[in-house]
């Protein structure tokens, strides 16, 4: 059986083959923000090095012998040229001859070069059998069995990573202050659930990898006894990694990783689950099929199998041992029941359910574990998708059998007990939880463990919820009003609750889950309490009774809140009409609408969690929880699976800080800040042409404060512009304008039309106007926005009344430097050698992103996508342009149409020059878009330019950059080592080595220090690099 190297191909186990198609990703545009008063000083990352480990299966040779020998005389010689490669199918698995070679694997040497040959790298050490690998690992989503692409296996990732970075071009995307861990309130505005961000982990190379203990088993003869057929040669799909970064000062941190163990010798059997119900038309939801697959479990057929059966709860079951399949496959017909409730009556609802054999039959853990071990940097692995889903089916059987334990999304399991939940009020909960995902790195897999936090209903009697949401909201407990119920019936439909006033059929009460479909409304749309009278039909009579006396008629429930609204349990025609205070609230419900302002600041100030308590957390309460707190577990050691318990240690560096120029000096930045006292921007403006709105509300103290911001605050203010070099001319009129808001949101936007048509009149000649804001309403803010800066040409700057008041100088330099920037100004500039390709005034840097609808947005709302691009080599001024395009569209519709108008910009701002370089951040895709992003908006890109570049000049190169922040690695200082703010990593820390990808250029970049929780770095992802980026020079870039 010979390997066969034909390019561009991969051998399935099957026999098929597939084209490369390229991968895809997620990007960021990252920056200073322009307006902040002290600036974030950006980092980079950097990479490992990689080497083969010492192995009967995998060995090293210098020289540029002839390739190996292969059992039965038939091996595989590479034709590379240099350094022939060997193949052997049977037990002599790969031997490379390469001191020069395609695998780039040296002896004792220079580690594992991603293009082949030599890298800045640590010796291998491959007499002791230790791992001095520092290689890539790759992040896989859950389920992403919908890609099994035989070339390019990073493609087999789903994840929505939506991170909203700035498009600003001198630094990177900030790292994330918020919370420790992911803060997941359902869908996160517009953005899909990160399931699995590229988050790939590793350990220090320190760890003594035996053949027996650890993942590669390089020696075991099951490993070596790899389907070969597998493996294969393909074009490279992304960028080789040219080199690890050389800059910085070295550090030793932790990042929230485990060494996840698989066994080569232990045979992981994999079936298919087909379910047919008897109900013609039927749809099966997602959580009635996790249902059914919980009571096929419980069948005789896999009940015996013990802790050796794990399912997805969709279509997968996975078995430590064959299943007996007599004819091939089983059928079985499953009464069905749901969660906590017995059947009302003798034949039920039943499902038939059919179990056969997957294709393959098994899961591919030595052919993983082989690819991982590979030196061919084209290698490819098709099941590599499959083979990673299996693994994180089992790791999550823990949680799923764990009655105290809800899965929430995506590889994500909250905790339901009481001390991991925090009252949000207005009947919502915020619950602890972890997120899991199997990554693959250089020789090993790992797991990534991050604590999240998400929203959910408040679980208990329904009424008690109602009461929460109705005190949140300043409602009179038990209205009925249409203005107080319409909310109520919007925040509860699709709840489920269940019931106990039932009797079966040998008189004993039943528990029974019902779904909430709304509340009862009368035939006049009013909403309707226990009061309500209807006719109830009779076997005998037709009686007209309330539904209060029907309860107690017929149940004999006496109702002890009548005035209660009454909910609506029934889909269809039909309503069914049940008392609040018979109804309880089933845990675990996560809650798919919007924050209000009041529950988002809860949940960032008691969710937020310093990188000290979320290592504790981690390790002691979710490990605990994902079944790996110690090596063995039931779970994992029945599928020949084992994990070790400490975290991941990873080597990173400190990228030195820039130095930011002034009109006076420059200034170095310290824990990523810098002062800017006594300095002058770099190109000020003048502040004319300007006036002030300040907006009261009916809230007395908000309304005081406002009213309190006379002249001494607005002289300040032009004091403190004045001081940083801008000339301020005194507002038009000087005592500027004043509206006071209601609780009427139309009347209000009325309001705020009205006096901002006024000012923004052309006998007022205003261009830009002070916005004072009594609160933080995002109602108010977006219609200031709309009426001013997009219908009446205005700018504006809004300022919270709170923070003006107290005339603080740092506040003012802020608002100062957003004046600036909004004037056409130059706040500050960076060295022109600190730049690198920026610094010639020749390379146009643009960022792209895409803004999904909000949850709770009306059906068939729009997404937004933007483009900013800079103008000149300062960096300074981002013009933008938008467009709508169909919502949840990730793609970019009219890239061309938006890149061709920032061209012409850049082409008038630069006395006829185009680009000769364009230097592209994509923000909010995912790594299975990377090839999308190839595909569809690189091709928009290159159109724009065939239209605005003349035949006679040179087209531009293009890079892209995928820039991800919706992802869970973090990192973590070691104890008595230096951290910044809050024990976070310092700002400047890179790490490109222990957890990247195994095949391509990509780093983590802590830039920016973080001010409040646990640090979120930015994942740099190359995708495209037709400029020639150096390693240490796109490090150096990104990190200003």
């Amino acid at each position: 059986m010979a390997f066969n190297p034909n390019w561009g191909k991969s051998l399935t186990r099957n026999g098929g083959q597939a084209s490369a198609p390229r991968p895809r990703g997620s990007d960021s545009r990252g920056g200073l923000e322009q307006g902040s008063g002290r600036g974030n000083h950006g980092t980079d990352r950097a990479g490992d090095r990689g080497s083969v480990p010492r192995g009967g299966e995998y060995s090293s040779q210098s020289g540029r012998g002839q390739g190996g020998s292969a059992p039965r005389g038939r091996g595989y010689n590479s034709q590379s040229g240099r350094g022939q490669d060997s193949f052997a199918p049977r037990g002599r698995g790969y031997v490379s001859q390469g001191g020069r070679g395609q695998c780039g694997s040296t002896t004792r040497g220079g580690g594992y070069d991603s293009q082949g040959g030599r890298i800045q790298g640590e010796p291998a050490n491959i007499v002791s059998g230790r791992d001095s690998s520092r290689g890539g690992g790759q992040g896989s989503a859950s389920g992403a069995s919908r890609h099994n692409n035989p070339v390019d296996p990073r493609q087999d990732s789903r994840r929505d990573d939506a991170a909203s970075d700035r498009g600003g071009g001198r630094g990177s995307a900030p790292s994330a202050s918020g919370y420790d861990g992911t803060v997941d309130p359902g869908p996160e505005n517009g953005r899909s659930d990160a399931g699995n961000d590229r988050d790939g982990g590793e350990g220090d190379g320190r760890e003594n990898f035996s053949s027996q203990s650890e993942a590669h088993r390089a020696s075991s003869p099951d490993m070596q006894k790899a389907d070969i057929k597998t493996l294969s040669i393909s074009e490279p799909p992304l960028p080789p990694r040219p080199a690890y970064g050389t800059q910085g000062s070295t550090v030793l941190l932790r990042t929230n990783y485990f060494h996840l163990l698989p066994s080569p010798n232990q045979k992981i059997y994999k079936y298919r689950v087909g379910i047919d119900d008897r109900v013609p038309g039927e749809r099966i939801s997602a959580r009635k099929r996790r249902r059914i697959l919980t009571l096929l479990l419980r069948e005789p057929l896999f009940r015996d199998l013990g802790h050796g059966v794990a399912t997805d709860y969709a279509d997968i079951v996975l078995s430590s041992r064959p299943i007996n399949l007599p004819e091939g496959h089983k059928e079985l017909v499953l009464p069905f029941s749901d969660d906590d409730e017995t059947p009302l009556h003798q034949g039920g609802q039943v499902y038939n359910v059919r179990i056969e054999p997957n294709r393959p039959a098994t899961v591919a853990i030595p052919e993983l574990l082989a690819y991982l071990a590979s030196t061919y940097r084209d290698a490819a692995f098709d099941l590599k998708a499959d083979t990673l889903q299996a693994l994180n089916i089992i790791m999550a059987r823990t949680a799923n059998t764990n009655a105290n334990v809800v899965p929430g999304g995506r590889n994500k399991f909250y905790s339901i007990l009481k001390h991991a939940s925090i009252d949000l009020l207005g009947g919502v909960v915020a619950l602890r939880g972890y997120y899991t995902s199997v990554r693959t790195s250089i020789l090993r897999v790992l797991v990534n463990m991050n604590v999240c936090t998400s929203a959910f209903y408040m679980s208990g009697p329904l009424r008690d919820l109602m009461k929460a949401f109705y005190k949140a909201n300043g409602v009179p407990e038990d209205s009925i009003q249409a203005r107080h119920a319409r909310p109520l019936e919007s925040f509860l439909k699709k709840l489920r609750v269940t019931t106990n006033y039932l009797k079966n059929d040998n008189g004993i009460l039943v528990k029974k889950v019902k779904t909430i479909h709304g509340l009862a409304k009368g035939r006049n749309l009013q909403y309707l309490d226990a009061t309500h009278i209807f006719a109830w039909e009779r076997p005998d009579s037709t009686q007209q009774i309330s539904v209060q006396k029907y309860y107690l008629a017929k149940y004999e429930i006496t109702l002890k809140h009548p005035r209660s609204p009454l909910v609506n349990v029934s889909g269809g025609n039909r309503a069914v009409y049940v008392p609040m205070e018979l109804c309880t609230v089933l845990p675990g419900q996560m809650l798919r609408r919007k924050f209000s302002a009041e529950q988002t600041r809860a949940m960032t100030t008691k969710a937020c969690r310093v990188p000290e308590d979320s290592v504790g957390l981690i390790i002691n309460e979710g490990a605990g929880i994902m079944g790996i707190k110690t090596q063995v577990h039931p779970n994992l050691n029945a599928f020949g699976l084992s994990v070790k318990p400490e975290m991941v240690k990873v080597n990173g560096r400190i990228l030195p800080a820039p130095k930011v120029e002034y009109g006076k000096r420059a200034l170095t930045v310290e824990q990523g800040a810098w002062n800017m006292r006594g300095q002058k921007f770099a190109a000020p403006t003048v502040l004319s042409q300007w006036s002030f709105l300040k907006i009261t509300s009916q809230n007395f103290r908000e309304k005081e404060q406002v009213k309190n911001i006379g002249q001494d605050a607005i002289q300040a203010f032009q004091r403190t512009v004045n001081s940083y070099g801008m000339g301020c001319e005194h507002p038009r009129p000087l005592e500027g304008y004043e509206i006071n808001l209601g609780f009427n949101e139309d009347a209000n936007d009325n309001k705020l039309k009205e006096v901002l048509g006024l000012i923004s009149s052309p006998n007022k000649s205003i261009r830009i106007l002070l916005v004072i804001l009594p609160n933080k309403d995002a109602p108010t803010y977006a219609r200031i926005k709309f009426w001013a800066d997009v219908k009446f040409g205005i700018h504006t700057v809004c300022v919270q009344a709170d923070k003006f008041k107290n005339k603080r100088p740092d506040y003012f330099a802020n608002v100062a430097l957003k004046f600036n920037l909004k004037l056409g100004g130059i706040n500050h500039t960076l060295p022109a050698d600190k730049i690198g390709i920026i610094k010639d005034g020749r390379t146009m840097v643009v960022g792209i992103d895409v803004t999904h609808p909000s949850p709770g947005s009306v059906e068939g709302a729009p997404s937004i996508a933007g483009v900013v691009a800079s103008i000149d080599a300062t960096l300074a001024q981002w013009p933008a342009s938008i467009r709508v395009q169909t919502g949840r569209q990730e793609m970019v519709a009219d890239l061309e149409g938006m890149i061709h108008d920032r061209l012409l910009l850049w082409y008038t701002k630069n006395n006829g020059n185009l680009p000769d370089k364009i230097l592209v951040y994509r923000d909010g895709v995912s790594e299975g878009q990377y090839n999308d992003v190839l595909e569809t908006e690189l091709n928009a890109i290159q159109k724009a330019v065939k239209t605005i570049y003349p035949p006679t000049v040179k087209a531009p190169k293009i890079s892209i950059i995928i820039v991800g922040k919706r992802h869970h690695t973090r990192f973590y200082p070691l104890p008595g080592t230096q951290c910044g703010p809050n024990g976070n990593p310092l700002n400047g820390t890179i790490v490109d080595r222990e957890i990247t990808m195994e095949r391509g250029w990509d780093f983590f970049l802590q830039a920016h220090g973080c001010i409040k929780g646990t640090a979120r770095p930015a994942h740099y992802v190359v995708i495209y690099d037709k400029i020639g980026l150096g390693v240490d020079e796109l490090e150096q870039l990104v990190s200003r």
